[in-house]
């Protein structure tokens, strides 16, 4: 491109140089060359140089809407119940008694005993009940100071019947007391063969008479007085078959101490349920 733009400049000089007239120096009308000639160097540079394109403005691009994003509804949180703290217990302080004066003993109420019964009068009540019945049998002390011990550690209504219940647990308790010493004594390697042989009917002797004052108590609640009068009889002769085996033997009784008290108790049970009339 720029060698032929060279090329027309030099053929417009070269035309240019061609229809030029000559005239003398001399002559009148002679003309400066340098008013002839044309700008040589200037045609050329303007037609080596390209034109100068004039910048363009650039063509405004359309705006494009802000895209309206959809609002966020807030994130509710949900309400934490508020925790109950557990009460406390006020706290109380002791207080210290002055200098000179006495400390106050705090005594705790009475705890309610077996018979409906809280001590004080209602126990000294029941205590004459109970003299007033050991009285009426043969071994009255034996009575009192058998069935005292016991009296609270076993539900009896404070009257006769609870004296009578009072006694036949005493002797239900003798029993169970007699069986293991039978049994320690067949355990025995000393224990004569014959004697064991005694002591084993014992066993069995207790054994019935446990059972008899057990239904004992049925028949007092079904006020069947002839009932509760052959049933205790019968105690009696379960612990007069212990004696009698050894009496069979000729030889002496290892248990005659302990079914000696046993029929005691027994006979005041007897006395006891006749004076309460508790049995026909």
């Amino acid at each position: 491109m720029r060698s032929t733009l060279l090329l027309l400049a030099i053929l417009s000089i070269s035309s240019s140089l061609a229809s030029a007239t000559c005239f003398p120096r001399s002559s009148a009308y002679a003309v400066p060359i340098s008013a002839l000639e044309p700008d040589y160097y200037a045609l050329i540079q303007k037609a080596l140089d390209p034109p100068v394109q004039k910048p363009t403005s650039p063509t405004p691009k359309p705006e494009t809407p802000p895209v309206a994003k959809p609002a966020t509804p807030p994130v509710t949180k949900p309400e934490t119940p508020p925790v109950a703290k557990p009460a406390t217990p006020p706290v109380t302080t002791p207080v210290t008694p002055q200098a000179g004066q006495p400390k106050k003993t705090i005594t705790p109420p009475p705890t309610p005993r077996a018979g409906g019964s809280i001590g004080g009068a209602f126990d000294a009540a029941f205590t004459a009940v109970i003299k007033s019945f050991c009285a009426k049998t043969d071994e009255p002390d034996l009575c009192f100071s058998s069935i005292k011990p016991i009296v609270g550690t076993i539900q009896v209504p404070h009257d006769a019947t609870g004296v009578l219940k009072l006694a036949m647990e005493v002797l239900m308790r003798e029993t169970d007391a007699a069986t293991k010493t039978a049994q320690k004594y067949v355990k025995d390697p000393k224990t004569d063969k014959l004697a064991v042989e005694a002591l084993n009917d014992c066993l069995t002797s207790y054994d019935d008479a446990k059972y008899n004052l057990g239904q004992v108590d049925s028949a007092l609640k079904a006020n069947d007085k002839g009932t509760v009068n052959s049933l205790l009889s019968t105690v009696g002769t379960d612990y007069d078959t212990c004696e009698n085996g050894f009496d069979d033997f000729e030889i002496t009784s290892l248990m005659h101490d302990t079914d000696s008290k046993l029929m005691k108790m027994n006979s005041i049970c007897l006395a006891i349920a006749k004076a309460a009339n508790l049995m026909a």
